[in-house]
């Protein structure tokens, strides 16, 4: 490898020259990016190095800082050390139409050096006088009809075959829930935690939109420094485990669904140690978990797989589909109102059983429960016409004269 270097290093001393001085003059690099990163997938997603033929063999980070100088377009030198040959390094071009794509992720196997964006004075255009302003990719805090109508997309896993755990927001439950992303071919109902999820949407209410309803995505706030680069990984996952497999008692039908069904790797293609019960034998066991799809019975770690099907089993409780109409409409239509944890104020709606009648409330932003609408008609419309009375009582229906006559 020793033998290599002068020849790499005298390839890269070649490309600066060539390109001349030029370029270096006004070449900065930003302080505040912290050099040991990599590039996010999802910067990948979206096409960022498609087309361009811009890696070049070389260990020296100098070397490939002034590269990237000496390189029209170049935005960050992305230096790799592959386990199996030399390092890499990879000229990259961020902006994209005045929007900056680079995503960033913690990595101890890259180095990054981003160039420092200039100021308005800076970046005049040399042909047209007309000045370059890089929009940032996420504006943080900035709510519109476009943040609405990202949390009604449907979640979407992509058409790559990757496993990372991801959040979308369910309008239909109003909820944010986890999904294993694929790693590309997102839409905008994608968020990096539970808590971005939240911050961005709840309160969002309506129905499902097609998947087409918006472009190719945002990505997501905070994605910058903050996500560890192996999510491929077990490691930081079962945190965000089905609360659901956690319980001391599970129904028999729940139980034979998490810890009854055959171990199932799923359609994608990656391969991952997960771990599913084994009914037969009493034991936890491992199997390769492909990334996407299967079944419940399915967790990341052994302890994991114990706490969900070393339980009790209760008997069999389905209900009848009554009472599941009673359940949906008392959870959505009789509970008192919550404002929920969060401190933001909302102007919401909920439905006051004992009135009969839609009333207002300030939401906190997250969390609370079913009993939560955007406007008094869409209250009206799920409550109003219900077949339950206050003491969950069957009663008549009522026509619209009656009821605004209550």
């Amino acid at each position: 490898m020793s033998k290599m270097m002068p020849r790499v290093s005298l390839l890269l001393l070649c490309l600066l020259l060539a390109t001349g001085p030029a370029l270096a003059r006004d070449c900065a690099w930003d302080p505040d990016v912290d050099p040991d990163q990599a590039l996010d997938p999802v910067s990948l997603a979206s096409g960022l190095l498609q087309g361009q033929n811009n890696t070049v063999e070389g260990s020296d980070p100098r070397l490939c800082r002034e590269a990237c100088c000496q390189t029209a377009g170049c935005d960050l030198a992305l230096l790799g050390f592959p386990m199996d040959g030399l390092p890499q390094c990879m000229l990259v071009q961020c902006v994209r139409q005045g929007r900056d794509m680079c995503v960033y992720r913690p990595s101890t196997q890259f180095k990054i050096y981003r160039k420092k964006v200039p100021t308005d004075a800076e970046t005049k255009n040399q042909e047209g006088g007309e000045e370059l302003r890089v929009v940032p990719l996420v504006v943080l805090g900035e709510t519109n009809q476009t943040d609405t109508i990202r949390c009604r997309l449907p979640m979407k896993v992509g058409s790559c075959r990757a496993a990372f755990p991801r959040f979308y927001y369910d309008v239909t439950n109003q909820s944010c829930r986890g999904f294993t992303y694929g790693g590309c071919d997102a839409n905008q109902n994608h968020f990096e935690s539970r808590e971005e999820c939240e911050a961005s949407c709840s309160g969002v209410t309506g129905s499902v939109l097609p998947d087409e309803s918006t472009p190719a995505p945002d990505l997501p706030p905070k994605a910058r420094r903050l996500a560890p680069f192996d999510s491929m990984s077990d490691k930081g996952v079962e945190s965000e485990a089905d609360p659901e497999a956690k319980k001391t008692e599970k129904a028999a039908d729940d139980f034979a669904e998490r810890c009854g069904a055959e171990p199932d790797g799923g359609n994608c293609r990656a391969a991952f140690k997960h771990w599913y019960y084994n009914s037969k034998t009493g034991s936890c066991q491992t199997f390769l978990y492909g990334g996407c799809q299967g079944n419940k019975n399915n967790y990341f770690t052994e302890k994991e797989c114990i706490a969900a099907c070393t339980v009790k089993v209760l008997p069999s409780s389905k209900k009848d589909a009554a009472d599941e109409v009673f359940a949906e409409y008392r959870d959505s239509c009789m509970v008192t109102s919550d404002p929920g944890p969060c401190r933001a104020a909302f102007t919401m709606f909920y439905y006051d059983a004992s009135t009969s009648s839609c009333q207002m409330f300030t939401y906190g932003g997250c969390r609370g429960n079913n009993n939560r609408y955007g406007s008094a008609e869409e209250c009206l419309s799920r409550c109003s016409d219900a077949s339950f009375d206050a003491h969950g009582n069957p009663r008549k229906h009522l026509t619209t004269g009656e009821f605004l006559l209550r």
